[in-house]
């Protein structure tokens, strides 16, 4: 019982991440993703140079969720 309840603490914050990840939009700036996502699970810069915020996805899911944010830190929606 105490193991299937660590799980399930620990694969929360994925689902919470998918219906968060669908409230983000093209143009809001790093402040506001972060309100709406929390903290990035990493952080990274793609061969453009512009800095991505990568989110972990829910078990089963073939990826995560990553949102760019170019020169002005406007953010992108990366599929």
């Amino acid at each position: 019982m105490i193991a299937l309840i660590c799980m399930l603490i620990k694969i929360y914050p994925t689902f919470q991440n998918k219906l968060n990840f669908e409230l983000v939009e093209t143009g809001m700036s790093k402040q506001e993703v972060l309100k709406v996502m929390g903290v990035p699970d990493f952080k990274y810069s793609n061969i453009e140079k512009d800095s991505v915020y990568y989110y972990h996805s829910p078990p089963l899911a073939s990826e995560g969720f990553e949102v760019g944010f170019n020169s002005k830190n406007q953010a992108y929606i990366i599929k």
